[in-house]
C-alpha cells in the first residue's frame, strides 16, 4: 500500500525525468478504496485520472463519485484531472457529467464507436478535453465520429493486459504520428515504448497505478530517460 508522500515522491521523479511539454497522466481504478496516486499526480503538475470502466454496481458507482469529488476538490487549479469511461456508460451515468461540467477536465472515452455521435455529444461535460481511446490505426484514419468534438487520442496497444486488439503500441504510434491531433500512449511497456512515443510526436503517456506500484521511483524514472 502506498501513502500520499510516497506517491508524490515517485511521480516527482518521473516528472523530472521527462522532456518539457511531455505530459504524465496517472490513472487508478475507481473501485479502489483510495486514490492517492491520482491526487499525487495533480500535486506535481501531472494529470490525475480515475478509471470508471469497472464501476458497474450502484455501490461501486457511489464510491467512484466520492473519489471524483475528492479529486476535483483537492487538485490545484493549474493541474488537470478527469476520468476514463465507456461511452455507453456515460449515457447512463449523468452524475459524472454533472461533476465534470465546467471543470476543464479530461475525459477518455472507450467504445466510442458503439454510440451514435449525436447522443454522445449531448452528454459530454462542458469544457472537457475529450480523448478517444483507439486500438486500431483505422480509427485515427477514418475519424469515424467527426460530429463528436474531441481533443486527441489515447493509444492502447496489444501489450496491455485485457486488451482486445492485436495491434501493438508501435503500430498505433506510427499511425497517429501521421495525423494532426495530439495523442498519448496508455501504459507504455519499457523505455523503448516511451521513446517511440516521443519520437513519433506523442504528447505524453498514461501510467497505470499498477505500473507505478510495481516499478517504484528509481525504475519508473529510468523508463522516461
Amino acid at each position: 500500500m502506498w501513502n500520499s508522500n510516497a506517491d508524490q515522491a515517485t511521480l516527482s521523479s518521473v516528472a523530472a525525468a521527462v522532456l518539457p511539454g511531455f505530459s504524465i497522466a496517472c490513472i487508478c481504478a475507481g473501485t479502489l478504496p483510495e486514490i492517492s496516486i491520482a491526487t499525487a499526480a495533480c500535486r506535481i503538475g501531472g494529470i490525475g485520472l480515475l478509471d470508471l470502466t469497472l464501476n458497474f454496481a450502484d455501490e461501486e458507482k457511489r464510491l467512484a463519485e466520492t473519489h471524483l469529488r475528492t479529486l476535483l476538490a483537492s487538485h490545484p487549479t493549474d493541474s488537470a484531472c478527469g476520468v476514463r469511461v465507456r461511452a455507453g456508460q456515460l449515457l447512463e451515468w449523468p452524475e459524472v457529467q454533472t461533476l465534470l461540467d465546467g471543470r476543464g477536465a479530461w475525459l477518455i472515452l472507450t467504445d466510442w464507436q458503439s454510440v451514435a455521435g449525436i447522443q454522445l455529444t449531448a452528454v459530454l461535460p462542458t469544457g472537457a478535453a475529450v480523448f478517444l481511446e483507439m486500438t486500431s490505426p483505422d480509427q485515427a484514419a477514418e475519424e469515424c465520429k467527426p460530429e463528436v468534438p474531441f481533443t486527441g487520442w489515447i493509444a492502447r496497444g496489444s501489450e496491455l493486459e485485457g486488451s482486445t486488439t492485436e495491434v501493438s503500441a508501435y503500430v498505433l504510434v506510427q499511425a497517429l504520428s501521421r495525423q494532426c491531433r495530439p495523442f498519448l500512449l496508455m501504459d507504455p511497456v519499457g523505455p523503448e515504448a516511451i521513446a517511440a512515443c516521443r519520437i513519433g510526436g506523442g504528447a505524453g503517456v498514461v501510467l497505470k497505478d499498477s505500473t507505478l506500484i510495481a516499478e517504484r521511483p528509481s525504475s519508473v524514472a529510468a523508463l522516461t530517460r
